[in-house]
């Protein structure tokens, strides 16, 4: 498990999905207590029951792009090296520096 956060946010624990299925399957059916980190440029919402919060990072970690996105919708972000999924609420700021640390024993 990991987390990434920022100076004014935290995604709490987070998984690394590698893969294609385990990247295809993201957070469906209904985001959980965690979140994951994908290594791609677009996400789909197909198989979701909730909306899940979408955060972009650049290559350099930067926060680019962040949104709500309701079941059933596509979101791209072109510059995106990684996407962040994580339960809709409150999201970092764009521009926003992001740091990937391991969770603690607490969290694994």
């Amino acid at each position: 498990m990991f987390e990434i956060s920022t100076p004014s946010w935290s995604s709490g624990p987070i998984r690394l999905l590698r893969g294609r299925s385990q990247r295809r399957l993201g957070l469906r059916p209904r985001p959980g207590p965690f979140g994951v980190i994908l290594r791609c440029r677009s996400i789909h919402t197909f198989g979701m029951h909730a909306p899940i919060g979408v955060v972009a990072l650049d290559a350099s970690g930067k926060v680019i792009g962040t949104v709500v996105v309701p079941p059933r919708r596509v979101v791209g972000i072109r510059r995106a090296r990684w996407i962040i999924e994580v339960p809709a609420g409150r999201l970092p700021a764009v521009g926003e520096p992001a740091l990937l640390r391991r969770a603690g024993a607490a969290g694994e």
